[in-house]
């Protein structure tokens, strides 16, 4: 099963709108499916670990730690499972894409209980 990390050091961006971002994080990836095929729509990849860091110019950050695998499948638009821990600003909880349905779907859970359904 093909997996490897990679890093991003510190790294600078600017929106076109001019704000200017720092970035800098790890993970690790395994392509879980498909790749004993020359197909590309067979390929599944899962996020098993992993945590990013963004920072504004204005200090505003968001941190997100992956809690368990991230799943995408290239057959599908959208990531399909795992469970990511988001925290900055007014975020601190849990976004959970679900159980492997590939839909547009996810739920975010803050770390008091609230729950809020989304489309992404």
């Amino acid at each position: 099963i093909p997996s490897w990390s990679r890093s991003t050091p510190n790294s600078v961006f600017t929106s076109p709108e001019g704000v200017v971002y720092t970035h800098y994080g790890n993970r690790t990836i395994k392509q879980s499916e498909g790749f004993l095929s020359p197909e590309i729509e067979d390929n599944v990849y899962e996020i098993s670990a992993g945590n990013h860091h963004l920072t504004r110019d204005d200090g505003n950050s968001l941190t997100i730690t992956i809690l368990s695998p991230v799943v995408k499948a290239m057959s599908c638009d959208y990531l399909s499972k795992g469970i990511m821990h988001v925290e900055g600003g007014l975020l601190n909880g849990d976004l959970d894409y679900g159980n492997g349905d590939c839909d547009n779907a996810a739920v975010y859970t803050h770390k008091n209980g609230l729950t809020f359904n989304m489309e992404l």
